[in-house]
Order: structure tokens, then sequence, then C-alpha cells
């Protein structure tokens, strides 16, 4: 009769701290990528002043050119699954694709490159390792970062 009473006590008290615990991560949930026309890379990184001011205006606009072709990169592929049966057609669209990615990748470049340019070396530090946790979620390589 104890042992029965014991395991009721245990099962109530486990599921109420399941509940608990769940009721946290649907509150608080993972953070998500920032909203457009926000900035946080130079709070991330330490900057402050002028500078900082500077990044994030760099940022939010490298964020609205990053959507512009990204859209445009969805409407390409669009095109392209809907000739599937027009062999010249089709070839011509994945040209175009691939102009369009190498335009998003020059541009993330450009983009780091002239973050790193207002960089101290211990920002840059950060600012690398930024960059490589960014591209580590964007390939899907999980590993621990190179050492520097």
């Amino acid at each position: 009769m104890k042992s029965i009473k014991f395991y009721k006590i245990l099962s109530i008290t486990l599921l109420i701290l399941n509940l608990v615990t769940l009721s946290i991560f649907f509150i608080i949930g993972p953070p998500g990528p920032p909203r457009p026309g926000e900035a946080y890379l130079a709070e991330e990184i330490g900057m402050t002043g002028s500078t900082k001011k500077t990044v994030d205006a760099l940022e939010i606009k490298h964020h609205k050119d990053k959507r512009a072709l990204k859209r445009k990169n969805f409407e390409l592929q669009k095109k392209l699954y809907n000739s599937l049966t027009d062999e010249e057609q089709s070839a011509e669209i994945m040209l175009q694709i691939h102009e369009n990615r190498m335009k998003t990748e020059r541009m993330t470049f450009e983009f780091f490159r002239e973050v790193a340019s207002y960089c101290n070396k211990k920002q840059r530090k950060k600012l690398d390792e930024s960059i490589d946790h960014g591209l580590r979620r964007i390939t899907g390589n999980g590993g621990p970062p190179p050492k520097r």
C-alpha cells in the first residue's frame, strides 16, 4: 500500500516537472534570425559609438539586398521547374540561378570584408568566430571550429 502511494506521488511529481519544462521551452523558444531592419552583428562583436552605427547601417542594407537576391532566386527556381520539358530554356535559367548565387556570395563576402575593416583585433576575433558559426549552421557541418 505504501509503495503504491509512493509511485502515485512520484508519477504526479514527474508529470508536473515535465509540464513545467515543456512550458519553459515553449515560452522562451529558440532565437530566430534577425527581423527586417534589425542589426545585431556590431553589438555581438563589441562595437560601440559611431562605428557601431556605421556597421548597423551596413548590416541593414546587406540584409535588404540579400532578401532581394533570395526573392529573385525563388522566382528563377519557379521558372526552372515550370520549364522541365524545354532543355534550352532550363539551361539558360540554371545559368541565371548560378549567377544570382554568385552575386549573393560576393555581396556577403564584401559585407564581411567591410565590417572587418572597422574591427580592432579583439572584435576581429569575435567576427571570425561569428562567421565560423554561421558557416557551420549554413553548411550543416557541426564539428568544432578550427583553432586560430
